[in-house]
C-alpha cells in the first residue's frame, strides 16, 4: 500500500466507520489553562516511570518540556489515596511525582511514559507508553490512564495527522480529528470494544482483589490485548534495536527506544489488513498470528521502515524490499507464538495473584524471545510453559510474592522449569524494619560499595522516607593504577514489596533510580550475609552486604556523612 493509497484508505474507512466517535475524543475542545495534570500508568502499574509532556510531539524528552516521575503504586499529580503531590511543599521529595506545567498544554497533547518497574511482576519496564491531553470545556485537563492500548491510539493518530497534513496543508484540525476519530472506532469495533474501553483502567479490579467485584469479562480482555501489545512491541522493538545499535538511545534524533514505531507499524498493518478484509472482523491478534504469511510479515516491515522510522533505519527489509532480515523475521515469529501463549489465559473472575502468575511466565517467554539467537526455534519453550499455565500448582508458585523473575529467566531451561523450580526461586526474608537503619553492600569484584541510610519516615507514609546513599567506588588510572572516590547524595527509598526496595538519588541534570531486591540472607560467623539483586537502567548484578547481627544496624543523626571524603569508609 503507497502512501497516497493509505490516506485514501484512511478517509474512506474513516467516512464508511462514522466521522464520530465515543470517547475521549468529544472531550478536545481547546487548550488547558496551566495546570497540573494527574493519571496513572497501566500495564500492571508502572512505578516510576518518567511521565513527560511532549510539547512538541517528537517522542523525546527536551529540556523544557515538563517532567514528573509516576509513584510506587503507578500514579502521578494524586496518589491512588488521593493525596496531590503538587500541593506538598517545595522541600518535599515526593515533589517529584507532581507532572504541572506553567504554560497552556493544547488539547491533544502527548503524555509519554519510559522506563520504570512494572508492580506485577517486579522487573523493570521495557519501553515505552503514551497517551493524549483531553480537556473539557472550560478548559480542565481530565485524568489519564496510559497502557499499551492508549500507546497504539496515539501513534495512530499522530501517523494520521502527518499523512494528511503532507497529503493537503490546508486541511483543518476539525477534519483530522474527525478522521482519527473514525478510524479509532473502527479499530474499537472490530475488537469489540467503545473508545472509553480502550482508554480505561483495566487493572483496577483486580489490584482491589475485591471478591465481590470481580474481574469482568471486558477488563479480562482488554488485559489480554494491552499484554499481547506490550510484549510484542518489546520483542520487535529489541530486534530493531540490535540492527540498529548506533540509533536508538545513541543518536539525539532517535527516541530511547523503538517501541513507539513498533506500535506505529503494527497498527498500520492491521489497517492494510482491515482495508482488504472490510467484514470487521479483523483484529491485532490476526495480524500477529503464527498463520500471518510473508505478505503480511513483509509489510510490517515495509511500513516500520518507510513510514514509523521515515527511512532512517537500516537492515529491515533487504534492498528488494521483499527480504525481512532473519532477526526481525525471527521477532515477528516469537511475538506472534507469545501472542498465542497469552490467549484464553486471563479469565473473567481472575484474582490478583493469577493475573500476576500469568504475567510473571509471560514475562519470563518475553526475556527468552530478546534474548534467544535468531536461528533458535522456540516452538518447545512456548509449548512447555503453555502446559505448565494450564497446572494451578504452578500458577500459584508464581503468583507467589518474592518470586524472582530475573532469575528464572536468566536460568530458564523449557526442559526443567516446574512449580519445583519457581518455589526454589522465591525469595523468603522479607526486608527487616528500614526505618532509622543503616546498610552496606559490595560489588561483585568488592571495588565498589554503598552504604545506605534510611531516613525515618513520617506516620502518614511509613513505607517512604528521605534517603542518604555513601558510594565508594575504584577506578583505573594511568599506568594501571587505581584510585578511589567516595560520592555523597540525597534522595528516597521506597518499599515496593517486602522483598524489593527502589531508592533514588539526586544528581546534577536530574534524579537516578535504581531497586535493589533482597535475594537471601544467611547466617555466617558473628553476624548475617545479606545477598541483593542490584539493578541500575535494567542492568542486574548480585552484590553482598554483612550486618553484625541478624537485622539492619541503627545510625545516630551524627554517623549520617556530610560531604563526599566522608563516603571513603
Amino acid at each position: 500500500m503507497t502512501k497516497k493509497n493509505l490516506i485514501s484508505s484512511a478517509i474512506t474507512l474513516a467516512l464508511l466507520g462514522g466521522l464520530t466517535a465515543c470517547g475521549s475524543d468529544e472531550q478536545d475542545q481547546g487548550n488547558a489553562t496551566a495546570s497540573n495534570i494527574e493519571g496513572k500508568v497501566v500495564d500492571g502499574y508502572v512505578a516510576y516511570a518518567l511521565a513527560f509532556i511532549d510539547t512538541n510531539n517528537d517522542n523525546q524528552l527536551n529540556a523544557w518540556e515538563p517532567r514528573a516521575y509516576t509513584d510506587s503504586d503507578g500514579y502521578f499529580t494524586t496518589s491512588k489515596e488521593g493525596l496531590n503531590y503538587c500541593a506538598l511543599p517545595a522541600t518535599s521529595k515526593r515533589r517529584l511525582y507532581c507532572l504541572s506545567s506553567t504554560a497552556e498544554v493544547p488539547s491533544g497533547s502527548t503524555l509519554r511514559f519510559v522506563g520504570g518497574y512494572d508492580i506485577s511482576t517486579g522487573e523493570p519496564f521495557v519501553g515505552s507508553l503514551a497517551t493524549t491531553v483531553a480537556t473539557s470545556t472550560d478548559g480542565q485537563i481530565q485524568p489519564r490512564i496510559s497502557t499499551p492500548i492508549t500507546s497504539l491510539l496515539v501513534k495512530n493518530r499522530d501517523t494520521v495527522r502527518v499523512l494528511l497534513q503532507e497529503e493537503d496543508p490546508n486541511i483543518t484540525e476539525e477534519e483530522i480529528k474527525a478522521i482519527q476519530a473514525g478510524i479509532a472506532a473502527i479499530f474499537a469495533s472490530n475488537h469489540g470494544f467503545t473508545i472509553e474501553q480502550l482508554e480505561s483502567d483495566f487493572y483496577a479490579k483486580v489490584q482491589e482483589n475485591d471478591p465481590n467485584n470481580p474481574l469482568d469479562d471486558t477488563d479480562a480482555k482488554l488485559m489480554a490485548l494491552a499484554l499481547k501489545l506490550h510484549k510484542a512491541a518489546d520483542i520487535l522493538a529489541d530486534a530493531v534495536e540490535d540492527l540498529n545499535p548506533d540509533k536508538f538511545g545513541s543518536d539525539p534524533d532517535f527516541p530511547s527506544n523503538a517501541t513507539g514505531a513498533v506500535y506505529d507499524a503494527l497498527f498500520w498493518t492491521w489497517f492494510g489488513e482491515a482495508h482488504a478484509n472490510p467484514d470487521g472482523s479483523l483484529t491485532i491478534g490476526d495480524v500477529l498470528s503464527e498463520s500471518a504469511d510473508n505478505s503480511t510479515i513483509q509489510t510490517f516491515a515495509y511500513f516500520l521502515q518507510q513510514y514509523a522510522l521515515n527511512n532512517l533505519v537500516f537492515n529491515l527489509l533487504d534492498s528488494t524490499g521483499n527480504a525481512v532480515h532473519p532477526t526481525l523475521l525471527a521477532a515477528f515469529q516469537r511475538a506472534a507464538q507469545l501472542n498465542t501463549l497469552i490467549d484464553n489465559k486471563i479469565a473473567a473472575g481472575a484474582n490478583l495473584t493469577t493475573v500476576n502468575a500469568i504475567a510473571r511466565s509471560i514475562e519470563v517467554m518475553t526475556a527468552q524471545a530478546r534474548k534467544a539467537d535468531p536461528a533458535y526455534d522456540m516452538s518447545g519453550d512456548f509449548a512447555a510453559v503453555d502446559q505448565l499455565m494450564n497446572d494451578s500448582n504452578f500458577i500459584d508458585a508464581m503468583g507467589t510474592e518474592g518470586v524472582d523473575v530475573a532469575a528464572l529467566s536468566s536460568n530458564f531451561n523449557s526442559s526443567t522449569i516446574s512449580t519445583s523450580t519457581v518455589q526454589a526461586n522465591t525469595r523468603q526474608t522479607p526486608y527487616p524494619n528500614l526505618a532509622g537503619a543503616t546498610t552496606g553492600f559490595s560489588s561483585p569484584q568488592g571495588q565498589d560499595q554503598i552504604q545506605l541510610y534510611f531516613h525515618r519516615p513520617n506516620s502518614e507514609t511509613p513505607s517512604f522516607g528521605d534517603l542518604t546513599t555513601c558510594v565508594k567506588y575504584t577506578s583505573e588510572g594511568e599506568s594501571s593504577s587505581y584510585y578511589t572516590t567516595g560520592s555523597l547524595f540525597q534522595g528516597t527509598w521506597e518499599l515496593l514489596n517486602d522483598f524489593t526496595i527502589l531508592f533514588t538519588m539526586d544528581i546534577v541534570g536530574g534524579t537516578e533510580s535504581m531497586i535493589a531486591k533482597l535475594i537471601s540472607s544467611q547466617p555466617i560467623a558473628n553476624g548475617t550475609e545479606w545477598t541483593y539483586s542490584f539493578d541500575f537502567n535494567g542492568e542486574l548484578s548480585e552484590w553482598t552486604g554483612t550486618t553484625s547481627g541478624n537485622t539492619f544496624g541503627i545510625y545516630s543523626e551524627t554517623d549520617l556523612p556530610t560531604n563526599s571524603d566522608s563516603c571513603l569508609f
